[in-house]
């Protein structure tokens, strides 16, 4: 991956050794092992003071709240806020993360802001955490010459969506396949597949009002579980789309739930049972399809939001399903 990015333009740290530990836009740390370079200096781990920055006006990055509850319940080194005006931008005006990322490419308002920022900052070794919306399209020299221009490490926070970072990556990596000749159909859900003797032989698209049938030798299933809206939830059942398999039942729908927000939650666990070779499998264990393979959070047992490992599990799960089909 590390590779990749390189080739890619895109500036990303980190190994297999060891974690990040890094702030979310709430204040919870986030364990991770690949980061993009503009969000290493936010690691935990390291004992320098944490200034969060947020913008007069901006609703997706609260840094009072995330300093609060890095300080107090996850009892961070010294953590403060501090807010700054984005020139052009202010309470009675609605702007977005995408909005700043383009004025930031703007040497003008990085200057503005970065000013301001030298003005409130306590401390020749504290690092500032900021918003991740240093740029969209020329992130890396807009995060070293606002770096340079605040005089402090700097390091980004990923935002509630649209998340500019996200943003970044989902746009390169967009590219990336269509230059390597991968056609992408958007706006057409996959749901439902035509099997027979135990081979996907093709599976059907909504798409502008008409069905759209794609066949290929292999398919990867890669389901974000129940954020996807692909699992049929009855009142007492849920049943899948492809293969109208009995994912789970239960006596009441409340069943699904537990007490706690914070609890192990049942209905993350719905999914479906694997084989060896993660092939969707019948309750015997028999390969539903023979060259279909799942990947992502939709497996049946796996906790996305106890381990923390959501991405982990998508990146994980999606190479060896992608060795598979290749495979088969």
């Amino acid at each position: 991956m590390l590779e990749w990015f390189r080739e890619a333009g895109l500036t990303w740290q980190g190994s297999l050794d060891r974690n990040f530990l890094l702030p979310s836009a709430t204040g919870t740390p986030k364990p991770c092992c690949l980061a993009p370079a503009s969000m290493t200096a936010g690691d935990l781990h390291r004992p320098q003071p944490i200034a969060l920055c947020g913008f007069d006006g901006y609703q997706d990055f609260a840094p009072e709240l995330a300093a609060s509850n890095l300080k107090g319940q996850w009892g961070a080194a010294d953590v403060s806020a501090v807010r700054v005006t984005a020139p052009g931008y202010g309470p009675e005006r609605l702007f977005t993360s995408i909005d700043l990322a383009r004025s930031f490419e703007k040497a003008a308002f990085r200057d503005a802001v970065a000013q301001q920022l030298r003005d409130r900052l306590r401390g020749a070794d504290v690092r500032v955490g900021v918003p991740g919306v240093l740029g969209m399209t020329q992130a890396h020299q807009t995060f070293a010459a606002f770096q340079e221009a605040v005089g402090h490490p700097v390091f980004e926070i990923p935002t509630l969506p649209p998340s500019v970072i996200a943003l970044r990556f989902f746009d390169r990596l967009r590219k990336h396949l269509q230059e390597h000749g991968i056609e992408i159909i958007w706006a057409a859900p996959a749901h439902a597949a035509e099997v027979e003797d135990g081979h996907c032989r093709s599976i059907r698209l909504k798409s502008a009002g008409h069905e759209l049938p794609v066949e290929a030798r292999s398919f990867v299933l890669a389901l974000e579980d129940w954020v996807d809206g692909a699992l049929r939830a009855g009142v007492h059942t849920v049943h899948d789309p492809f293969f109208h398999q009995r994912l789970a039942a239960d006596r009441v729908p409340t069943d699904r739930t537990a007490e706690s927000l914070f609890a192990r939650q049942p209905y993350e666990q719905i999914g479906y049972a694997l084989t060896d070779r993660l092939q969707p499998a019948d309750p015997g264990g028999n390969a539903l399809a023979r060259n279909v393979f799942v990947a992502g959070g939709a497996i049946a047992g796996y906790d996305p939001s106890g381990t923390k490992s959501r991405g982990g599990m998508a990146i994980a799960t999606g190479y060896r399903a992608a060795q598979e089909a290749l495979a088969a």
